[in-house]
């Protein structure tokens, strides 16, 4: 964490957003990740990920 300094306590949270006629899901419109640290509760959106943040979440 760019903030606390911790390594490897990061959990990610990704949302979909889809286009629906009557509930039914058609098509991805949008996807959106953001990232929050255990220790110190700091959150990043996508365009904030660091270069190892980006190593932790393919690993």
């Amino acid at each position: 964490c760019p903030y606390c300094q911790q390594k490897g306590t990061l959990t990610a949270f990704t949302q979909k957003n889809y286009f629906h006629i009557f509930w039914i899901k058609l098509f991805k419109i949008s996807s959106t990740t953001t990232v929050e640290y255990r220790h110190c509760k700091r959150g990043y959106y996508e365009h904030e990920f660091t270069e190892e943040m980006k190593a932790d979440l393919e690993n």
